[in-house]
């Protein structure tokens, strides 16, 4: 598991796993000329697809950004942030949760999709390299489309009880902004690959939109989580196999050395066990709200860090074209 070679990041590589967008695209339209909608019932979000995906995709990777913290230098570099801010976090979160489960849902999805969202604008404003004034409401106007989304499919009484014609203006309205600042930030953007990566994440948010348009809900929402989740383990993979290359520091990995796995094999199956051990908890509707809470409420809170320029974790990342 310990090896003197450290990996870098390639923009190609955050670029490729934007390749499940032409996927689900292409199976959406082979479903509808080809094959008569015979899957689109099968595309719904249900309480099994939703503890298939939080199994195999979202919950290994959040677990996977705790396990660098097992690590001395990093808890006394980020002890004050981890102490004092995150039990507020987790503690609001709950509360919350307890008096109104509605509102602890929306609080949920709010954040997650502000965190989804966020990441691949701002990785696509770190490869593009200069900073437009329009960044920020292009990011802005992607999160609000992502979350109005969600909110709808969850059909909560606040939006049900609407006029439909109010629901179809206000989501209009916020497309068509989304539209218009994705255009002028594409035309004022050089070519290359920062180019080619807003633009495929321009097209990865209006998938989203058509999927949920045409009826195939969860991929609406699997489009944004697997470019998300797959983006992600990239950083952590690259990280954790950086930092650990000339000394074992992590003290997970160190328990596991002599199994001498690398890390780009045990990461991913440690998250995917560790989700496994929460699995009953899943299997119920509030078990995955409180689970949300719990587990990914830190997560976003230590993402919202951890790659800051400033920080001990970006100190182990190198990007190359």
């Amino acid at each position: 598991m310990l090896s003197s070679t450290k990996m870098n990041i390639s923009f190609h590589w955050l670029l490729a796993v934007y390749a499940i967008v032409p996927i689900l695209l292409g199976i959406v339209l082979i479903d509808i000329f080809v094959l008569d909608r015979i899957l689109q019932p099968y595309t719904s979000v249900t309480l099994v697809t939703a503890f298939l995906y939080l199994l195999f995709f979202e919950l290994p990777h959040v677990f996977a950004s705790f396990f660098s913290f097992a690590d001395k230098e990093y808890l006394r570099f980020y002890k004050k942030k981890l102490l004092h801010v995150l039990p507020i976090i987790l503690v609001v979160g709950l509360v919350v949760t307890y008096i109104n489960l509605n509102l602890g849902i929306v609080l949920m999805v709010a954040a997650t999709l502000y965190h989804v969202v966020m990441q691949q604008t701002g990785i696509a404003t770190m490869i593009i390299g200069v900073k437009h004034v329009l960044y920020t409401p292009w990011s802005l106007s992607a999160v609000t489309l992502a979350i109005s989304i969600q909110l709808y499919l969850l059909e909560f009484n606040f939006i049900t009880n609407l006029p439909p014609s109010y629901v179809t203006i206000f989501f209009t309205a916020i497309l068509i902004l989304f539209l218009v600042l994705s255009s002028i930030i594409y035309l004022q953007t050089k070519k290359g690959i920062g180019r080619k990566y807003l633009v495929a994440t321009i097209f990865m948010l209006l998938s989203g939109v058509l999927f949920f348009l045409l009826g195939y809900v969860f991929f609406s929402i699997f489009v944004l989580r697997f470019t998300h989740d797959i983006t992600a383990f990239i950083f952590y993979i690259t990280h954790d196999t950086n930092r650990n290359a000339d000394s074992m520091k992590n003290n997970i990995y160190k328990v596991l050395a002599p199994l001498k796995i690398p890390i780009i094999i045990l990461l991913p199956v440690l998250g995917m066990l560790f989700a496994y051990t929460i699995r009953y908890e899943l299997n119920i509707y509030t078990g995955i709200v409180y689970a949300g809470i719990l587990i990914s409420f830190p997560h976003y809170y230590i993402e919202s860090f951890m790659w800051k320029r400033e920080s001990l974790h970006r100190k182990q990342l190198a990007f190359t074209q």
